[in-house]
């Protein structure tokens, strides 16, 4: 059993990834497409004390983040 503990916001996490996925905004995991990766960037880097990504590296995962908000893109999953 994988348990985190303090759960900080996996939750949430996993509830934004969920509506991502739900909204088409992150077509798959792993992501293949372009988007989806920036989108998933995005999100590992609002989640950084929950998530951290290692391959690819984090610094690679802050950079696309960084990106993606520069293009514009946003994890508001209301749309």
């Amino acid at each position: 059993m994988n348990t985190h503990r303090p759960a900080l916001r996996f939750e949430e996490m996993f509830r934004e990834l969920n509506a991502l996925i739900t909204t088409g905004k992150i077509k798959r995991l792993p992501p293949k497409d372009f988007r989806s990766l920036i989108y998933t960037a995005m999100l590992f880097a609002k989640y950084t004390d929950e998530q951290r990504a290692v391959n690819p590296p984090h610094a690679v995962f802050a950079t696309l983040a960084l990106l993606g908000r520069a293009l514009g893109m946003k994890l508001d999953t209301q749309s």
